[in-house]
């Protein structure tokens, strides 16, 4: 007797938290941080064989020594096979000649050679699960793979997947090459899966049994994605060149919606580094730009790569009239907290050519952190132009994917508090007006003075905050650094020279 089966996909939610670690320093324990964790159970999933989640089973016993011993020589075959070949991808052709599934570099930035045999597998290992699920397990028949992953740096790892009839375990051989170039096994582990599944994309996404709290203090990730089912190579190039290196990180483009005319809601100091190392091939020097980055070289970079005018940019990313400079800061802990889905990597699912020439790209956020091959889906509209040149047109974020990601943290804080004081955040109300109440510093003559004092290494010292007097609001950051008068530098010193600064404001 068949039974239906079911479609096994990764889903996963995203909690808010309701403890803020504040804007940067400057602010904390002031506003709340929302923040991305790996909670909950993973359903639509076939469970393993009921034992604690989270007891880590190296089940040596089990795996007989005669396949460690497989494994080790195999391992240590294919690397004697690479022997001296750098290239990632070219030790993996070299690899796929013995016909085992084979993945290079970082995940989905290149296709399975081989995949069939990893996809007949799974898809074995699925109709086994129906047949025997009605059994109790008696006629399950035992099945394997094996799959090598390339990584820089010479390594490569002999995984060989196990079905039991039952659970699901994986024996994983890592190889190296000494410095003399003559290959070593490192590790070897036997590990059984507590979930796994392979979802309608095509990825292959399971949970190893990890330690748990309290055997450990912290959380062991234990999530694991391999996409399986190839993408077409024009996906993957597009991608690598274009759209990776946006990422979800370091700027909000692929996480808002903006377009022509409402460019309101991105930072543009994130976006900044992202062009620069697109457009220079190169990171941006941070020791360069401490003191903010010409207006003519901002407004250059931003108006070549984005539909954002001068004036526009003058607007919403806070330029200084004064030294005709834009401020920039370097991604830090001090304004980044971290959360899974910043670690996301933007995969094309689809592409359409749109009559005036422009191209939209249907993206889904992959979060192996999270556990999930669509933690958010957007459509980003681009245009190409001659040199390999690309302008980034339009995104949009689509209502499949998560239910929720965290709270975009700007790097710059007075935009921060703009977006959460004139109400454009997802902040309780309730939760605001609790933060106007913790941040109130004092009076000065009619303004009320809101903020929060901070200091760092290096004689550095801040205020930032907002002044109000009646329906008029300023916002406001001051910051000090000064090496050579350490003992002047405070706080203290920050928020009286903001209140002076606002008194000839309002």
């Amino acid at each position: 007797m068949k039974i239906e089966q079911k479609e096994r996909k990764m889903k996963r939610k995203w909690k808010k938290a309701r403890d803020y670690a504040g804007i940067s320093a400057m602010v904390l324990l002031v506003i709340a941080l929302f923040g991305l964790t790996v909670s909950g159970t993973l359903t639509g999933f076939r469970d393993g064989s009921g034992k604690g989640a989270g007891q880590q089973e190296q089940i040596t016993d089990e795996a007989s020594g005669q396949q460690e011993q497989v494994a080790e020589e195999e391992c240590l075959e294919v690397m004697q096979k690479v022997k001296g070949v750098t290239d990632i991808r070219e030790a993996a052709e070299r690899i796929s000649g013995n016909g085992s599934p084979v993945t290079a570099g970082e995940n989905g930035t290149m296709n399975m050679l081989n995949y069939e045999e990893m996809e007949a597998f799974l898809n074995q290992v699925q109709k086994e699960l129906k047949v025997s699920s009605e059994n109790g397990y008696p006629d399950a028949e035992e099945c394997s793979v094996v799959l090598y992953r390339v990584y820089s740096g010479g390594k490569i790892h002999r995984e060989e997947y196990t079905f039991d009839g039952k659970d699901m375990y994986v024996l994983t051989c890592i190889g190296s090459c000494e410095e003399a170039g003559n290959p070593v096994v490192l590790n070897i582990s036997y590990t059984r899966i507590q979930e796994w599944g392979y979802t309608e994309k095509g990825w292959f996404l399971y949970r190893l049994c990890v330690p748990q709290p309290p055997e450990v203090s912290e959380i062991v990730d234990g999530n694991v994605l391999i996409r399986v089912r190839p993408l077409p190579q024009e996906y993957l190039e597009i991608a690598e060149q274009y759209i990776r290196p946006l990422g979800y990180m370091s700027n909000n483009l692929l996480r808002c919606d903006w377009g022509e005319g409402h460019m309101e809601q991105v930072d543009f100091t994130g976006s900044f580094e992202s062009f620069y190392q697109i457009e220079y091939g190169k990171k941006i020097d941070s020791s360069e730009c401490a003191q903010g980055i010409r207006a003519e070289e901002f407004e250059t970079l931003m108006t070549r790569y984005l539909p954002v005018t001068v004036e526009e940019l003058r607007k919403y990313a806070q330029y200084d009239e004064k030294t005709q400079s834009y401020p920039w800061t370097a991604l830090s802990c001090g304004n980044y907290s971290v959360n899974a889905f910043s670690t996301s990597f933007p995969e094309i699912t689809d592409m359409e050519q749109n009559e005036d020439g422009t191209v939209t790209f249907t993206i889904d956020a992959v979060c192996e952190m999270a556990g999930t091959d669509r933690a958010l889906s957007h459509k980003l509209t681009v245009e190409f132009a001659e040199g390999g040149k690309v302008r980034y047109l339009k995104n949009e974020v689509l209502e499949n994917g998560t239910e929720e990601v965290p709270e975009y943290e700007y790097r710059m804080q007075v935009r921060v508090l703009m977006k959460i004081f004139e109400g454009r955040s997802s902040y309780d109300p309730d939760d605001v007006k609790l933060m106007k109440e913790l941040m109130f510093s004092g009076n000065s003559g009619e303004q009320k003075i809101y903020g929060k004092t901070g200091s760092g290494p290096d004689e550095k010292a801040w205020f930032v905050g907002f002044a109000e007097e009646k329906e008029e609001r300023i916002y406001f950051v001051v910051y000090l650094n000064d090496p050579g008068h350490q003992e002047a530098i405070s706080g203290s010193l920050a928020r009286q020279i903001a209140e002076n600064i606002v008194k000839t404001l309002l």
